[in-house]
């Protein structure tokens, strides 16, 4: 990922690496990466298990995210655990949400590891 800047207020982002949400907030860049962390029913039950693929970094993160930790720009990994609920009446499924969200301070070799993290 190449952080550029030309004029005080123009920054772009390209290659692979880079973070799902971008937010500039007074002039500030923070950085967050979306990742699930497990699927449950509603009582509890594992639906569905989270691969280490979907929820650890891709290579191209690893490489990238140090550089970003090294600039002093926050960057979070947000984790969410989507728990599925029973159909409404019309049918369709509903699902709710809890999000856990982890700043880092340096990528190991094989990434954050939510279990270690959460």
């Amino acid at each position: 990922m190449l952080l550029k800047k030309s004029k005080p207020n123009a920054l772009f982002l390209w290659d692979d690496g880079i973070p799902d949400i971008i937010v500039i907030d007074k002039g500030k860049l923070e950085f967050y990466e979306v990742k699930p962390y497990e699927k449950l029913w509603e009582d509890g039950i594992v639906e569905h298990t989270v691969s280490d693929d979907d929820k650890l970094l891709r290579p191209s993160q690893k490489r990238e995210f140090p550089k970003i930790i090294k600039k002093k720009i926050p960057l979070s990994m947000l984790y969410y655990t989507r728990i599925r609920k029973k159909r409404n009446k019309d049918g369709k499924l509903q699902f709710s949400w809890e999000w856990h969200e982890k700043r880092l301070k340096k990528i190991t070799r094989r990434g954050p590891d939510p279990e270690k993290l959460l």
